[in-house]
Order: C-alpha cells, then structure tokens, then sequence
C-alpha cells in the first residue's frame, strides 16, 4: 500500500517537473507581444518623382532686353496766371520783358487812361489787349527803329481788383484770384447777412452798365473789374422792422 502511494507520488512529481521545464522554454512575456509588442514598421513604399519634361532655357536676359524702359509720369500743363481771353484794363500791372534789354524790361501798370508808359517808345495802348496782343504791339513799337528784332513777353502779375456789395458781412474790393467764382467772392466778403437773398445775387461785368441776375450755385465766373451785388430779401427785411413792435400788439 505504502509502495503503490510512492510511486504515485514520484509520477506526480515527475509530471510537474516537466511541465515546468516546458514553461521555461517559452518565451517571457509572449502575453504582452502578442497584444501589444514593437514590430518593425512596414517599408512605405514611395513613388519614384514624376520626371519632368526638360524646359527649354528662357533666355532671361534677352527678355529684359526687350522690356520698354519705364518712363516718367508726364506732368500736367502748368496752370494759367488767369483767364487766356482776359482784356487789360486800368490798374492792371504787366510784367514786360525785353530779351537781351534790362533796361526796357520791367513791371508796368495800366494808367487811368489806359497806357503803358515804357521806357525809349513812351506811351502804348493796353486797354482792351490781353497779353498776346500786348506783346505784338509793344514788339512793332520796338522794332520802328529803336531796336532790331526784338523779343518781348508780358506776364499779368496783378488783376485790378473786383467788388461786392449789398448784403455782405464786408463789403468792398478785393483782389482777383484765378478761378473766382460768384460764391467765391461772397465767401471772401464774409459770407451773406441776414437780410441778405441767398439764392441768387446780380452781376455787372466790367465795361457794362447792365446787371445780370445768376443763381448762387452756378459756377459763373467772376472777372477783373466786374461788381457784385448782394440784393435784400424783403420779406425778412420786413419781419425785422415789425419784430421790434411785436411785443406792443395785444390780442
């Protein structure tokens, strides 16, 4: 009895040994590499590059040969000194300027009478000339003898001035400045008063005895020696003669 159980002992043992022995010839941690063990990553496959058609060389040079030089913005005309069909009058000044001649060139004012008086020729008739006119008759004057071909040019360097009255805050002359308009010179007069008829105004241009009636917001211009008139407006003329009696009025 006692034989049988050792042997069935020395089986079991046996029986255990090899198992394990078996266990030791695995590999450790077989477990976690099979879930969640390093593994070489794949090889990416990459495409070999597109091979670009050969490009034919841009002759980079001969294109900027080609190119058109760049050339400056053209400025713009020089402004006019004042209006090109503009008629001297008395007080207007001129410069005159007599090429290779100091002595005849100047600055010259239109007399009452409307002449020039000029050095060597006198006396010469400028009112109702503009400038191109003046040059020609100041050249033949120079020219009957007193000089060989001559070359003159006139310059308007200052406007006889232009006036406004009626309803204005300063009513008076002023000088001309280019490009004066209507509600230019009421600007420059002060602006309207408050009797004052905003809508329109009159205008008498130089040299005539009529006046015109314009409106306020046309762009009509005004010249040397024209006057502008400021006319009432009658009904706020009258609403402020009565103002001062409204108090005494009872109802």
């Amino acid at each position: 009895m006692r034989s049988t159980l050792r042997i069935g002992l020395a089986l079991l043992a046996a029986i255990i040994a090899g198992a394990v022995a078996r266990a030791d010839d695995q590999p450790k941690y077989a477990t976690m590499r099979g879930s969640s063990a390093w593994s070489p990553p794949d090889q990416v496959q990459t495409q070999p590059p597109l091979q670009q058609q050969p490009q034919e060389p841009q002759p980079q040079q001969a294109t900027q040969a080609q190119q058109p030089p760049l050339r400056m913005a053209s400025l713009p005309p020089p402004a006019s000194n004042g209006p090109t069909d503009y008629r001297l009058g008395t007080g207007d000044k001129v410069r005159v300027t007599v090429y290779g001649e100091d002595d005849l060139s100047g600055e010259f004012q239109v007399d009452s009478t409307g002449f020039l008086r000029l050095p060597m020729i006198g006396q010469v008739r400028a009112a109702g000339l503009n400038a191109q006119a003046l040059e020609g008759a100041i050249t033949s004057a120079y020219g009957q003898g007193y000089l060989l071909q001559p070359r003159v040019n006139v310059e308007v360097t200052t406007y006889r001035p232009f006036f406004i009255i009626g309803e204005v805050n300063k009513p008076g002359e002023y000088p001309y400045v280019n490009g004066m308009n209507v509600l230019n010179a009421v600007a420059l007069a002060g602006g309207f008063t408050q009797k004052a008829l905003e809508g329109h105004v009159y205008l008498r241009k130089n040299g005539t005895s009529k006046e015109v009636r314009v409106a306020v917001d046309q762009n009509i211009q005004v010249l040397p020696g024209d006057i502008v008139r400021v006319a009432t407006d009658e009904v706020l003329n009258v609403l402020s003669i009565v103002a001062p009696f409204a108090p005494l009025v009872r109802y």
